[in-house]
């Protein structure tokens, strides 16, 4: 004997953002760039390997569109090598490595 299940409804979430970061490996500066399909709280830090933060690039609510931040971590006073940038968007969190070098 087998039953139908109660049908429910689901909605699907698409991302709600675009992350590129160019160039990656770097050297000198990379552009973090994002396209924001609608309107959002977004917070963007970077880390070194050890998990200290370099710096918060973005921290603020934004509008729906395109953004770019130029980072060097020799700008903070860090060394070459490979740091990961953070980025949450309202509760989704997104993470990329990204290369210094000399």
């Amino acid at each position: 004997m087998f039953g139908y299940s109660e049908v429910i409804a689901a909605r699907l979430i698409k991302e709600a953002v675009q992350l590129n970061v160019m160039p990656n490996p770097y050297q000198h500066s990379t552009n973090i760039s994002y396209i924001l399909k609608e309107d959002a709280y977004v917070r963007i830090d970077i880390f070194n390997n050890l998990g200290q933060k370099v710096v918060t690039l973005q921290d603020d609510n934004l509008k729906a569109g395109s953004y770019t931040h130029e980072f060097s971590a020799r700008t903070y006073g860090f060394a070459y090598g490979i740091y990961t940038v953070r980025m949450m968007i309202n509760d989704e969190v997104i993470q990329q490595r990204i290369i210094e070098q000399p």
